[in-house]
């Protein structure tokens, strides 16, 4: 199984669960928002369609406590929420109430 959270050198890497299975021929990154806070990880499927396969996550955006990202801004409050709000699934991986 692959993992759906997992920390990298500078960020966090949160990947959609309903897409982890899913063939890619080629994908992107793309900042969203301030360079290097928050990145957007597209897939080109092999029915030609970019799907949002996951999210970088900078680590001076959020911490990590007790195995979820609770944000430190409310910026990062904000595009978290965002995300959860699209993938349910991964709201096990985030806390927005501390």
């Amino acid at each position: 199984m692959k993992a759906i959270f997992y920390e990298m050198k500078n960020f966090y890497r949160l990947r959609v669960p309903r897409l982890i299975n899913k063939p890619f021929i080629k994908y992107r990154v793309h900042d969203v928002g301030r360079k290097g806070d928050l990145e957007r990880i597209a897939g080109l499927g092999v029915d030609k369609k970019w799907y949002t396969v996951g999210w970088n996550i900078s680590k001076k955006s959020v911490d990590l406590i007790r195995g979820k990202l609770v944000p430190r801004t409310q910026r990062s409050r904000s595009y978290l929420y965002k995300i959860v709000l699209d993938e349910p699934a991964l709201r096990k991986y985030v806390n927005l109430e501390e």
